[in-house]
């Protein structure tokens, strides 16, 4: 199917930036998903021929992966950066995969119209928003009757970062305070429950895994992408904005992230909370 031409840039809810923004080592950590792994909780309920939305798809490495699962269904890919889709789009052509389109986007005003997909899956979306449950109104609009939506988000007071120190400890503060600054929620994923009930959601199935690191080649990155996070402005501007750290101190931290990742003893997982709901 042919790729649709995005516009630049949609602008996001006023209430919010993606705190994560989108750095080499943020876009290396992006490229581990898969959806055997990061959408196994939804893949049970999905078939081939369905029409599914990966929204907030970002560089699209789920989106493709999903367009090869349910062929010969179409799957679409939306963001708000267009940049981000482009990665998508060329990710898809490499592979060879044609019943795929991504489309620029806002998930508080999807371009689609009402009972469009069979499916919906909002990955590591919902807790970077201000308002979640907009969000969850137009995931439930653009469903058709007995369609399944899955989300998966962060619930970041169960995550592991071992060997633990003082910077490492605050690091994870840093980036929660940001996030909340920036709109979102950090510990959102143990709402997913009544999120999707109050939206409308029946038969809710809640369940929770972790994206692990544990080879010293994950630990390495993921300390790179740590230490990068602490360097992006949406993140140093609230930082020093709040009187939270110093630009030094920032610095500090960023570094001993990085030193961490090349522990031979380091050890990360970042909690995920689940769900799945159908539309009556």
């Amino acid at each position: 199917m042919r790729n649709v031409a995005a516009p630049t840039q949609v602008p996001p809810h006023p209430a919010e930036r993606y705190s994560a923004g989108y750095g080499t080592a943020v876009l290396q950590d992006l490229s581990r998903r898969k959806a055997s792994r990061d959408a196994a909780f939804l893949l049970p309920h999905l078939r081939p021929g369905i029409r599914l939305l990966d929204c907030g798809c970002g560089p699209g490495y789920l989106t493709v992966d999903l367009a090869e699962i349910l062929s010969p269904g179409e799957v679409v890919g939306l963001d708000m950066g267009a940049e981000q889709l482009e990665v998508g789009r060329a990710l898809a052509r490499s592979r060879d995969v044609n019943n795929i389109r991504f489309e620029a986007g806002t998930v508080y005003k999807l371009p689609f119209p009402d009972s469009s997909f069979d499916a919906v899956l909002a990955h590591a979306l919902l807790y970077h928003l201000a308002s979640p449950q907009q969000a969850l109104a137009e995931l439930f609009r653009v469903l058709k009757p007995g369609g399944v939506l899955g989300v998966r988000d962060a619930c970041t007071d169960s995550d592991i970062v071992t060997p633990a120190t003082p910077e490492l400890e605050k690091a994870w503060k840093l980036l929660s305070r940001s996030v909340g600054h920036n709109g979102g929620n950090t510990l959102l994923g143990k709402r997913l429950r009544p999120l999707l009930r109050e939206a409308g959601f029946t038969n809710i199935l809640v369940s929770a895994s972790f994206d692990t690191y544990g080879t010293p080649e994950e630990t390495r990155k993921m300390g790179a992408t740590v230490a990068e996070l602490l360097t992006q402005p949406q993140i140093v501007g609230v930082v020093i904005e709040k009187g939270l750290a110093t630009a030094e101190e920032l610095g500090a931290i960023s570094q001993a992230f990085r030193v961490w990742g090349d522990h031979p003893d380091a050890f990360c997982a970042r909690a995920r909370c689940e769900a799945v709901g159908w539309k009556p």
